[in-house]
């Protein structure tokens, strides 16, 4: 994971801007991947509650729910899938935004994914600046709640096998 956000030149302006004290909660049974984009996200002024258990993080969105502002969940955990925690998630608290994080992407998924509701879907490794820009561009909607949608290099594109 590349956690260099100065690594793609102007990457410093897709910051300046930051939704410095928004919250985030981030779902992923992997510690290490949790670790990572929780510092990524708090570097960058973020508040993120890191949680590893989907189970658990949609007891705390019931419990917290006006104060989480974006959920980004991976796809594959073992308690519950992301597609399972997404459903949940739209019952729960239908307005709170959703990104879906995973390294098993496939066409099918992605599709059923984005008519749940999810916003952006992203694939693993995740690329520090990608994911700035894409959660940046979520908080960052307009009056009316439409979502800015980012346009992001082809390693957001769904993986398929050959």
């Amino acid at each position: 994971m590349d956690e260099n956000p100065r690594a793609e030149p102007g990457a410093e302006r897709l910051y300046r801007h930051a939704q410095a004290g928004k919250t985030i909660l981030l779902v992923d049974d992997d510690l290490i991947s949790l670790v990572r984009l929780k510092m990524i996200l708090e570097r960058r002024g973020y508040r993120v509650i890191a949680e590893p258990e989907a189970r658990l993080a949609l007891a705390l969105i019931q419990n917290r729910m006006q104060e989480i502002d974006l959920v980004i969940t991976d796809y594959r955990m073992p308690d519950m899938d992301g597609l399972e925690f997404s459903l949940a998630l739209k019952h729960a608290s239908p307005g709170t935004p959703l990104i879906l994080i995973t390294a098993h992407s496939d066409i099918e998924s992605y599709l059923k994914a984005i008519n749940i509701g999810v916003l952006e879907y992203i694939n693993k490794p995740v690329i520090a600046n990608e994911l700035l820009r894409i959660v940046n561009a979520v908080l960052d909607r307009n009056k009316d709640g439409d979502i800015l949608r980012i346009l992001t290099d082809s390693r957001t594109e769904p993986r398929t096998e050959e």
